[in-house]
């Protein structure tokens, strides 16, 4: 079996995970310069988009050149998907030379060739690598295998890096806890809440899960891991629990490592954050949108693709781990919930999450601005007793790491919070 030290350390394609931050932005200008041409020329919907706002491909030479093509909005290619079927004029091979189509939520149908299918698999080894899967592994997959990419990716992942894969899917809970104990199975990927369940299913069974049971890794991705659930998971089956951040559209974008300190950005995709309101590209540091574009997916090209989630690449340095790529702060929720105050963007479930923590559930954070020149804000929690006897230091300090802000507390009774608004933003800006 391989060792808790030996999934801690190494690389999966040591090049480009330990790649100089300035070789890296050179590598992906020229992916992106390539990239942009490619789409142009070989795609009816990028060469009207690029015509429409004035820009050739010959014009983008840096990436921040490429910040001022247009974005691409999912619901633009669901619609021309409708109005032109199949592919809406996306489809920049052959279409004799796909290899799979999947149809992801939207509904957007989305096709692959197999050297696409391959740098899909190459960017899942490096993800379940860099989340402490090695080979030898035998490895459960939990994720579905209809029509959609995750099961039939992570499958190929697994494969790729040398290790046994289980293609399970969900459901089955007996069946799954059965081979788990048969095969003696190292590794799961699938949502937390699943894992979660085969765990408290397999104690009913009277199944010791750390003794009985052999999974000392685990992928999540599709839910959030908070550090409360990433706790118990460990604890319940004596693993490393890791995340990746992927969407069913484009793939891995980030993924944890050992040191489990936010998330490595995949180095052949270009990651940016903009502001959700106006687009424009934000410094490292600052919440907002994820934008991806995926330089090797050729049959059906994404550039500049709004994801609509909610999170910020890290300011930080060189992470422990060795690995040189910038980190994405976990999913902080979706952009349509997102609200900048104070110049930092806000989102209910940074506060969610802190509140859960300490038994508090409803709450309402009402933005205000009474001199019509600075924010002010408060966040009203419903508590049926006495506010003293919470660890309000602590709360406040949760709060204030989670919001970048200093938060301002009012304790009401149940009830008093009038509506399901999680956020009432009573501002005019005229």
């Amino acid at each position: 079996m391989v060792s808790r030290e030996e999934r801690m350390i190494g690389y999966y394609d040591e090049k480009h995970e330990t790649m100089p931050r300035k070789e890296q932005k050179e590598f992906q200008e020229k992916l992106i310069r390539e990239f942009c041409e490619y789409a142009y020329n070989n795609t009816k919907y990028y060469h009207d988009k690029f015509d429409a706002a004035g820009i050739k491909p010959i014009d983008i030479k840096t990436l921040e050149d490429f910040y001022n093509v247009p974005l691409t909005e999912k619901s633009e290619l669901v619609e021309i998907q409708k109005n032109n079927p199949p592919f809406g004029g996306l489809l920049a091979i052959p279409l004799n030379d796909l290899n799979v189509v999947f149809r992801s939520p939207g509904p957007l149908l989305e096709g692959f060739s197999i050297k696409a299918m391959t740098s899909v698999g190459n960017s899942l080894c490096k993800a379940l690598y860099c989340n402490g899967f090695r080979k030898g592994d035998i490895v459960n997959v939990t994720f579905s295998f209809a029509g959609v990419p995750a099961g039939l990716g992570f499958t190929q992942g697994v494969n790729l890096i040398g290790a046994i894969s289980i293609p399970m899917g969900t459901g089955k809970t007996d069946v799954q806890i059965e081979l788990m104990k048969q095969l003696n199975v190292t590794g799961f990927i699938g949502t937390p809440s699943f894992l979660g369940k085969l765990g408290k299913k397999a104690n009913k069974q009277g199944v010791n899960t750390k003794e009985e049971l052999s999974i000392d890794v685990g992928c999540f991705t599709a839910e959030p891991l908070p550090e409360s659930l990433r706790k118990n998971l460990e604890d319940t089956f004596d693993m490393m629990a890791r995340q990746v951040y992927g969407i069913a559209d484009l793939g891995i974008i980030g993924r944890e490592c050992g040191l489990a300190q936010g998330m490595h950005l995949e180095e052949t995709m270009v990651t940016e954050i903009v502001d959700p309101n106006t687009k424009e590209s934000l410094p490292p540091g600052e919440r907002g949108e994820v934008i991806v574009t995926v330089p090797y997916r050729r049959a059906i090209p994404f550039i500049r693709f709004c994801t609509g989630d909610a999170s910020r690449v890290m300011d930080e340095a060189i992470c422990g781990c060795g690995r040189t790529s910038p980190k994405l702060e976990r999913w902080l929720g979706r952009v349509n919930q997102i609200i900048k105050v104070k110049g930092q963007f806000l989102h209910p479930k940074q506060v969610k999450n802190v509140l859960k923590k300490h038994g508090l559930k409803k709450f309402q954070v009402v933005v205000t601005r009474p001199d019509n020149i600075s924010d002010e804000f408060v966040i009203k929690v419903e508590f049926d007793g006495d506010p003293s006897s919470l660890p309000l230091n602590e709360i406040n300090k949760e709060l204030a790491d989670a919001i970048i802000l200093k938060p301002n507390v009012e304790f009401v009774k149940p009830g008093e919070i009038k509506g399901k608004e999680e956020i009432v933003d009573l501002r005019k800006f005229d």
